[in-house]
């Protein structure tokens, strides 16, 4: 069985979310024969599962993308930490006769 063009689903990601909008739409309208809502709400489905994957691979795109930079971020972090962690002189107090470098 072949699809009509209008069953098929569109190729980016906004337009299928603005016909899965429409279909929304006319579904709360309850205006629609008991088959056209069947029919919407099938349609609907398949264009919900196309954007999750649609943003699934987007997410899974970025994640790969942000990795590296992630890891020289906190190699960064890690060696500015360390920098900052040099002991300092600590300065004798009133009543204390012994000199501390640290």
């Amino acid at each position: 069985m072949t699809r009509r063009k209008s069953e098929e689903i569109p190729l980016d990601f906004e337009s299928s979310i603005a016909e899965l909008e429409k279909i929304v739409s006319d579904l709360e309208t309850e205006s629609l024969t008991l088959e056209n809502m069947i029919s919407s709400f099938e349609r609907g489905n398949s264009l919900l599962k196309s954007c999750e994957q649609t943003l699934k691979s987007a997410r899974q795109r970025l994640e790969k993308i942000s990795s590296p930079e992630d890891s020289l971020e906190k190699a960064l972090a890690f060696d500015s930490n360390m920098h900052n962690d040099t002991p300092t002189a600590v300065p004798p107090t009133e009543h204390d006769d012994s000199i501390s470098l640290f």
